[in-house]
């Protein structure tokens, strides 16, 4: 999943660190647990995933905690894909037009 935080694109797991200190303490670092963590204030979200997505469920709750914040999210399910299809940039045509549908978005919130 690929987040859109206050301008700035977020891949929540990619961290060592991070990932260690979730196991210590979820309350440190929330954006590891964005669904159970305050959204009061962020910046609108915008999540993408594959249609074939193994975390669509996490997507539907994070859009649910969303809406208790009254955070703006766009959800986008590109059709034929699965979870880290993303990764296959620039061998799989699908991911070029993410990343412009992304880049689109971005400008949008941007402006």
């Amino acid at each position: 999943m690929v987040f859109l935080h206050g301008g700035v694109i977020a891949f929540g797991w990619n961290n060592p660190l991070r990932r260690e200190l979730a196991y210590l303490d979820k309350s440190v670092l929330p954006d590891l647990d964005p669904i159970n963590a305050n959204l009061s204030g962020i910046a609108p979200l915008y999540v993408m995933g594959g249609d074939h997505e193994i975390l669509r469920s996490e997507v539907d709750r994070l859009a649910e905690a969303t809406q208790r914040y009254h955070v703006p999210v766009e959800i986008v399910f590109w059709p034929n894909v699965w979870h880290s299809w993303h990764a296959l940039a620039p061998q799989l045509p699908e991911v070029t037009r993410a990343q412009e549908a992304l880049g689109v978005a971005i400008r949008q919130k941007m402006s």
